[in-house]
């Protein structure tokens, strides 16, 4: 009884195994936007989308399927396509942009999103990827959905399946959440699901092997994500999916190098008065008739019985640029410079 209790308890685990597997393709595909069958494809409009430029990305010979597209989708005016609507395309017959008809899960997503990422090999491609991030204190889904430019609401089905929560107020501090995304990570751990064309002699054992991928701890899931429940059967020129592990490291910004600072120098005060007054230049409460360049100079002026000061500028005499004067100060440049001050009667 115990080794037939075993056998119940495995065979359970396993139906478990493959329908997440199941439902994990299957909301992947839901992220993205598009859905693809047998037979049809179904698309959800984005914003600057058209007809045209759809079938160009999924691969669909426009020309020959128009009439086709206009009659099953009711369409009068190609003006008229909305945000969000969803348009039923041809499968199958169509002149295809590399994508075979053998896998139905990912062909229209393997066409509309080609991305390229580190380690993926020449005709491969990436359609999607999950990122790895571990919750950190005051760190909410949403926040990290945010920082990855995911959207939460949409996603937020995927991200639980994907990361195991159960209730979103008691995830702990730690936990590895799972975000699937469109673009890879900047820094960390993810899985991007590769698309690798196949060659003549290909397997999907050495496949696997070739992107360092446990054939046998992935099973199911490559089932799911190929749409198939046999791995042994693929054909040259198909795209085969799986899911391969991966990490970036963010180049360290370089070092800025420091602005040398300029060696301090003395040069000279000239002073040039209007008359009907006096004025003095101090650094530090001292007279001065030279200063050093950085140093505060104090302008301390004496109008004469019934005048009063109209007028105060600072000028430097190499270029006679205006020194900024603030409350009848000004910071020493580094160049002589002319002080003038014009009194005037009350």
């Amino acid at each position: 009884m115990p080794i037939l209790y075993r056998e119940v308890s495995d065979m359970k685990k396993s139906v478990v195994r493959v329908l997440l597997s199941v439902c994990v393709a299957a909301m992947l595909l839901s992220c993205l936007g598009i859905t693809a069958f047998a037979d049809n494809i179904t698309y959800t409009v984005k914003s600057g989308d058209t007809v045209y430029g759809i079938c160009q990305r999924l691969g669909i010979d426009f020309a020959k399927n128009e009439a086709w597209i206009k009659q099953t989708n009711n369409i009068t005016n190609y003006k008229g396509l909305r945000v969000g609507q969803v348009l039923t395309l041809p499968g199958n017959g169509t002149t295809t942009a590399g994508a075979t008809t053998g896998v139905t899960n990912f062909t229209a997503i393997a066409n509309a999103t080609v991305t390229t990422a580190s380690g993926v090999k020449t005709g491969d491609i990436v359609v999607s990827y999950l990122i790895n991030h571990k919750l950190l204190a005051g760190e909410t889904v949403g926040a990290v959905c945010a920082k990855y430019g995911v959207d939460f609401d949409s996603n937020a089905a995927t991200i639980k399946a994907l990361s195991g929560i159960t209730n979103w107020y008691t995830i702990p501090v730690g936990k590895v959440i799972v975000i699937p995304s469109l673009t890879a990570p900047t820094s960390g751990t993810y899985t991007a699901i590769v698309g690798h064309k196949v060659v003549g002699g290909d397997t999907v054992a050495a496949i696997c092997a070739s992107y360092g991928v446990d054939y046998g701890k992935n099973i199911e899931t490559l089932k799911a994500l190929n749409n198939t429940a046999n791995l042994n059967v693929i054909r040259v020129g198909q795209y085969f999916y799986l899911p391969v592990s991966g990490s970036v490291t963010p180049t360290p910004s370089p070092t800025p190098t420091p602005t040398p600072t300029p060696t301090p120098v003395t040069n000279d005060l000239k002073v040039n008065s209007s008359g009907h007054g006096t004025f003095s230049l101090t650094v530090n409460g001292v007279e001065v008739q030279t200063a050093t360049s950085g140093q505060t100079v104090k302008i301390v002026t004496k109008p004469a019985t019934g005048f009063k000061v109209s007028s105060i500028s600072v000028v430097r005499t190499d270029t006679n640029e205006a020194v900024t004067v603030t409350d009848s100060s000004f910071v020493m440049p580094y160049a002589p410079v002319r002080v003038t001050v014009n009194f005037v009667a009350k």
